[in-house]
């Protein structure tokens, strides 16, 4: 069985990076439409989103296949941008919360638990 690189690799050499790229924005779009309907009350089989997010996965790691040829430390820049975005997006949670414990109004949205 092919590696998941190994798919991504034959995807972009058999559809071309042109169309591959063209795929991405198809199914970054499907995936925002979704989480849309989610957001509007409307009722969406678990399933459906996962298969998006899945899609993305697919055509996001292309992308970086992609990228990486022109730009070769691409993979270091990815990791670099990432690292930063957790780090701030850890530092304005605990930003958050620290306001909300003095007296700040907290916000009404529902809250997630995971195993992941």
């Amino acid at each position: 069985m092919l590696s998941d690189t190994e798919v991504a690799i034959n995807a972009i050499n058999t559809f071309g990076i042109e169309s591959q790229m063209k795929k991405a924005v198809e199914e970054l779009l499907e995936l925002s439409m979704d989480c849309v309907r989610l957001l509007n009350g409307e009722s969406i089989k678990p399933q459906k989103v996962a298969e998006e997010i899945a899609d993305v996965r697919l055509v996001m790691l292309q992308l970086q296949i992609i990228l990486s040829q022109m730009e070769s430390k691409f993979p270091q820049l990815i990791e670099t941008a990432y690292r930063y975005k957790v780090e701030r997006t850890a530092l304005v949670i605990e930003r958050k919360m620290e306001a909300n414990n003095n007296g700040a109004s907290t916000a009404t949205n529902r809250t997630v638990e995971t195993d992941l």
